[in-house]
């Protein structure tokens, strides 16, 4: 299938935002990745790693214990939105790749200067 004129073939666009709450005294955390198109095959794929239909249908199980985390995970691309809240415990496998992968990329991104805040 050819793609029609109105629609160019570009590559999917993909933003992730991760979010970590709890821990001692309960701080709230936010990682976030907005592609550049020349990485949104990798974001993409990772995104796709990951078991969104399971996560949704499963009962997300509350954080047992002091201080554990928990992580809510929301992924768009081109527009569809996927949305995932995790309990620490629930967070391995490609969910674990993808927050890490996130939290890595938000930690190379240059900080904003006073006049961006």
């Amino acid at each position: 299938m050819q793609p029609s004129p109105e629609s160019p073939s570009v590559p999917p666009h993909v933003s992730i935002a991760v979010e970590r709450t709890g821990g001692i005294a309960g701080l709230v955390r936010r990682w976030t990745v907005d592609a550049a198109r020349d990485e949104d095959d990798r974001w993409a794929s990772l995104v796709a790693a990951c078991p969104w239909p399971e996560a949704d249908s499963a009962v997300t199980s509350v954080p047992v214990g002091a201080d554990r985390f928990c992580w809510s995970l929301t992924a768009v691309q081109d527009g569809d939105t996927r949305h995932v809240e995790l309990g620490e415990s629930e967070l391995d496998g490609p969910w674990r790749t993808l927050v890490d992968a996130v939290r890595a990329a938000d930690a190379t991104r240059p900080a904003p200067s006073a006049t961006e805040e």
